[in-house]
């Protein structure tokens, strides 16, 4: 593949119509733009999760009524998120110690990671083979106010990482953001576990209250923080390997959830974890409810609907 062309498995697998939208040019910008060792980052994963919500897109057989909020999500992928990552990661300080950029195709994971959980979080939405969401939306027995629901949380989940992305965020703290939403989205919003006419009705009246008790989200943001915090600076003692420390980092986010009592809104989680020193002090700067005020707005502690 040239430095100016869509990968061939891309472009071989979609319509001349779908060519034309929007979504394709940016991603025909992308890689037109993107260097080799850049291009590289996504081959693989495009072929395994990008294709075929792409290919659902131009054979429609994704929730037509999320048409829009879908291509924004992608479009925010390759348009902001991407070049962002590459940019913050590559001038963290152990990876600038390698002059050879190619080495950066091998020191690649947080990044892709980051793709691979947001086309995941995707393929329930586009492919019906794949989900019951999808299925019971052509069959008709899906309802206005859980469409509404997902697109919230998307834009919202969108928002928080344009904030991040305005204030700086690390890559790890993206990442975080990345799966802990895409686990509520997956585990909860997308689920057969969320059929509740009443919830769906409940949850949206409480987000399009104008009066909501910054207090009580304030003080839950706090306390989650406090708590991650001290796990944080646990397991960064602990002498194990990254991907052992990382699947821990996992579990204490599960226990979180499990340990804290909900907030009105199943969108509360806790924030992004804390990996090194550096992060830990950033973050103990903006806790307390300040990055609230500031505007930050993390989609599963607070949405709104416009």
């Amino acid at each position: 593949m040239s430095n100016s062309d869509v990968p061939e498995e891309i472009s071989s697998a979609l319509s001349p119509k779908f060519k034309a939208t929007k979504l394709y040019r940016a991603i025909e910008t992308f890689f037109t733009e993107r260097d080799a060792s850049e291009s590289e980052l996504l081959l693989k994963p495009c072929g395994t999760y990008l294709i075929p919500v792409l290919v659902g897109l131009d054979n429609e057989t994704h929730i037509l009524p999320l048409s829009k909020v879908i291509e924004d999500w992608l479009l925010s992928f390759f348009e902001s998120l991407f070049p962002y990552l590459y940019r913050r990661y590559w001038s963290c300080r152990e990876v600038r110690r390698n002059a050879d950029k190619s080495a950066f195709t091998t020191q690649k994971g947080p990044i892709i990671a980051h793709f691979m959980l947001m086309m995941t979080a995707v393929t329930p939405l586009v492919c019906p083979d794949l989900t019951t969401l999808n299925m019971r939306w052509r069959a008709k027995l899906v309802r206005r106010e859980l469409l509404i629901l997902v697109e919230v949380v998307i834009k919202a989940h969108m928002d928080t990482c344009k904030a991040m992305i305005e204030r700086g965020a690390s890559v790890d703290a993206l990442l975080h953001e990345s799966a802990l939403g895409g686990r509520c989205f997956k585990g909860f919003w997308v689920s057969d576990k969320f059929r509740s006419e009443r919830i769906e009705v409940l949850i949206l009246k409480y987000l399009m209250e104008d009066g909501i008790d910054m207090a009580v989200v304030e003080g839950i943001d706090a306390a989650s923080m406090d708590h991650s915090v001290a796990q944080a600076k646990h397991l960064e003692r602990t002498d194990i390997d990254h991907e052992t420390k990382w699947g821990m980092m996992a579990s204490t986010f599960d226990r979180i959830r499990k340990y804290y009592p909900p907030s009105p809104s199943p969108l509360y989680n806790t924030k992004p974890g804390i990996k090194s020193k550096s992060e830990v002090s950033e973050r103990k700067d903006r806790s307390h409810g300040r990055s609230l005020r500031d505007g930050y707005r993390s989609p599963r502690l607070l949405v709104s609907v416009e």
